[in-house]
């Protein structure tokens, strides 16, 4: 009886809806700048760990290309991100002056800022793969010997 109290608490709390907060938004400029910040810092980080596994693993085993491609995926995510979010600050922009976002200015007449936009609103298709190719990576380090 006491076992299945767990089990039943856990029921419960998945079974009541709420709000899942998955976005969460900067406030202020200061905000953004932070995160931008650390865009640039990761960027930097995978730039950095390319590098040093291209020098020390040229013609290193499948773990080790796989950790490369992780970092260049990384990295290029990065920079989509960083994009989309100038992007995603000059419609704010717009708005805040009370002006039409250019993206949003006749219907069926997009503008390249919003074709930009929803082209960096596509870092999924980035990233996703990046982190596979990282699991991949660890994954096959763990079953290497020295």
């Amino acid at each position: 009886m006491v076992r299945r109290i767990p089990f039943a608490l856990a029921a419960i709390i998945t079974a009541w809806p709420a709000p899942a907060w998955a976005v969460q938004p900067h406030g202020g400029p200061e905000g953004l700048y932070v995160h931008q910040l650390g865009h640039i810092l990761f960027f930097a980080a995978v730039v950095k760990l390319w590098l040093l596994l291209r020098a020390r693993f040229r013609t290193a085993s499948r773990p080790w290309r796989r950790m490369r491609w992780s970092a260049a995926l990384f990295a290029l995510w990065n920079v989509v991100a960083f994009t989309s979010h100038i992007y995603e600050a000059q419609v704010a922009t717009a708005i805040d002056r009370g002006q039409v976002p250019p993206a949003w200015s006749a219907p069926g007449d997009a503008s390249l800022l919003s074709y930009l936009i929803y082209l960096s609103s596509l870092d999924n298709l980035i990233l996703v793969p990046a982190m596979l190719f990282f699991y991949l990576g660890l994954r096959g380090l763990l079953g290497e010997r020295p």
